[in-house]
């Protein structure tokens, strides 16, 4: 598939387009076959254990060839176990490993709201997700 896509995203930057790839999972073993290929960027980068992808890592190998987006496990935001005060480390972590030098958007691994069984669920997802964006409007300027 290789050819073909590298074929498909150089037609779409020769017209001035970009494609950025959306996939779930252990996708860190392919970034940098993505960015060969000529992926401008990739979502939502899911860390263990949802995931292989350790933004940092990430951040060192193709941060200067592509987009990195995500990096915040919206998943575990209906667990008993994960709490709202759990989101701004997760936040604070994902700047320091993305920001330097651009090329990151900050952003959930998932659909969060979706994931939840129960209302009590579904309240606290949407508490994490404003829990973010309060992190986010606090340390995301650089």
């Amino acid at each position: 598939m290789f050819p073909f896509d590298k074929h498909v995203n150089d037609a779409v930057h020769k017209i001035g387009g970009r494609h950025r790839a959306h996939c779930h999972g252990n996708s860190g073993e392919f970034l940098e076959r993505f960015a060969d290929m000529g992926i401008d960027g990739v979502e939502p980068l899911e860390p263990p254990p949802y995931g292989d992808n350790i933004l940092a890592d990430a951040k060192k190998r193709v941060g200067d060839r592509m987009l990195l987006s995500g990096n915040i496990i919206s998943q575990a935001f209906y667990l008993d176990s994960f709490k709202v005060e759990d989101v701004r480390p997760l936040v604070k972590q994902a700047i320091k490993d993305g920001a330097p030098g651009g090329g990151f958007t900050l952003k959930t691994t998932g659909g969060a709201v979706g994931n939840g069984k129960t209302r009590e669920q579904a309240i606290k997802n949407i508490e994490c997700n404003l829990a973010l964006i309060e992190a986010w409007r606090e340390l995301g300027n650089y």
